[in-house]
């Protein structure tokens, strides 16, 4: 009976992390502020909540193994619908151009837009922690406008204007030189946390290492706090280990 409670619990965290995925005005881009992820995180959450409220229904009941295993036939069904319904939104997202602040004390700056090349729409995988949010994939060009002694790393935050919502960062460029140009090409990952604060998402903040850190455990932490609220709002339970 453990094993098919486990899979009610799997379940429900699954279609949480589902309902996670995925202001107004203008950044020092010079680009119009508008949410990263658009429609998509409303869409899933809205898909995922009469499966939320099953789940808990189900959570420390006695049931069969067919009612569990039916239970992951209605999650995978889920995500194949709400996929079929976002991907036209992702596709709008195609071409558009993210705003960004720059930081002071960077070594580089950003001579291009951000542009949205392709949209990754949120995976499932019910065993293993393996599910995805949103994912911009993106191009844009930077100058070094100091020498590098080790190998380039960019630290962003995602933001809903002054409030940092996620992070992200990009490795693999290299060592430059300054007046150097580097073709950058990177994932912006929606913040796993409900759909209204990842839909409120509207530019990134580029920022050094320091501030990267010393924001990233306080955002983690922030996000399992929203995370713990959808929970209690759809009856969900953790899972008792002993």
């Amino acid at each position: 009976m453990k094993t098919k409670q486990s899979v009610f619990a799997l379940v429900a965290i699954a279609a949480l992390a589902f309902a996670s995925c995925g202001g107004n005005g203008t950044s020092s881009s010079g680009v119009a502020k508008k949410s990263l992820f658009g429609d998509i995180p409303e869409l899933y959450e809205e898909k995922a909540v009469d499966l939320l409220k099953e789940a808990a229904s189900m959570q420390g009941k006695e049931a069969s193994m067919g009612e569990a295993l039916g239970l992951i036939a209605k999650m995978q069904v889920m995500y194949e619908e709400a996929g079929k319904e976002a991907q036209p939104l992702a596709d709008k997202l195609v071409g558009e151009k993210v705003a960004y602040e720059l930081s002071d004390s960077l070594s580089y700056q950003l001579v291009s837009d951000i542009e949205v090349k392709k949209v990754s729409l949120p995976e499932y995988a019910l065993f293993g922690g393996g599910e995805q949010t949103t994912r911009l994939h993106v191009n844009f060009d930077i100058v070094m406008t100091q020498n590098s002694e080790e190998y380039i790393r960019l630290y962003y935050l995602i933001m809903d204007d002054d409030t940092p919502i996620g992070y992200g960062s990009c490795s693999g460029l290299g060592k430059h030189a300054v007046g150097d140009t580097i073709h950058v090409k990177d994932k912006i990952t929606a913040p796993d946390v409900p759909a209204k604060y990842a839909k409120a998402c509207n530019m990134l903040k580029f920022v050094t290492e320091y501030t990267y850190y010393s924001q990233r455990d306080a955002l983690r932490e922030q996000a399992k706090k929203w995370n713990e609220e959808l929970e209690a709002k759809y009856g969900i339970k953790k899972e008792d280990n002993k």
